[in-house]
């Protein structure tokens, strides 16, 4: 059954009652306080913006386990470990062909190697659009090349926000609220097929971890928009 976990309620409050489904666009929005499934580990993870994008895994040991009070605030998350391949993947792409916004609150649990923890789809030659880890750099992948922050990934609890201004090299990252400058910019990869998955990065690598929220638009929100987005999961999480 896809539900929230345990008796009590423990969401936090938002911001003056503010939802990330209040901004139009919204396709994605999974959060560990609400809809989780557990089988092996987690088997589903349901989508609560109403556009159905539930993700899920069915073989037992590529799920990963829920941890109840494992991010900030004591609240839920869900853990990954890349030894174990542990992805959870939607029906087709959630976002797509070329513009999009995604709000992610997660921690790595390691920081060694290439992996990926968000991808959205398959383009041209099987390349996708993704939020990695590189070298222990953070890292967006467009175009089958990397395109790099100034910044190096921590083992620290982290807000990601990426966004897609459509075709061309217009592409924003922030991390924690505060806009990094990337490096290496490449043109946009237009999805058009394969699911949307959370842990994994389409065959780069596997996710050590945690994951407590992933929000995403297939819209270019606005400067005010993001604020919003972000200040909830900052008050939520603390990050």
């Amino acid at each position: 059954m896809l539900g929230r976990r345990g008796g009590a309620d423990r969401r936090v409050p938002s911001f003056a009652g503010f939802k990330p489904t209040q901004i139009p666009g919204c396709m994605l929005w999974l959060r560990a306080d609400m809809g989780v499934t557990l089988g092996t580990g987690v088997s589903a993870w349901a989508d609560q913006s109403g556009s159905g994008n539930n993700v899920t895994q069915a073989t037992g040991s590529a799920q990963p386990t829920f941890s109840a009070a494992g991010a900030p605030n004591g609240l839920p998350c869900l853990s990954y470990a890349s030894a174990s391949q542990q992805v959870l993947a939607s029906a087709g792409p959630v976002l797509g062909p070329t513009s999009w916004t995604i709000f992610t609150v997660h921690q790595f649990a390691s920081t060694a190697g290439s992996f990926g923890f968000f991808s959205n789809g398959s383009g041209t030659g099987g390349q996708n659009w993704s939020l990695e880890v590189d070298g222990g750099n953070r890292e967006i992948l467009l175009q089958g090349s990397t395109t790099q922050t100034d910044g190096a990934a921590t083992a620290s609890w982290e807000q990601w926000t990426a966004q897609q201004q459509g075709a061309g090299n217009n592409t924003i990252f922030r991390v924690n609220g505060t806009l990094k400058t990337l490096t290496n910019p490449t043109a946009h990869r237009t999805i058009i097929s394969g699911p949307t998955l959370i842990g994994e990065a389409w065959g780069y690598g596997y996710m050590n971890g945690n994951v407590a929220e992933v929000i995403a638009y297939n819209a270019i929100l606005s400067a005010s928009q993001i604020q919003e987005v972000e200040s909830y999961l900052a008050g939520k999480y603390g990050v």
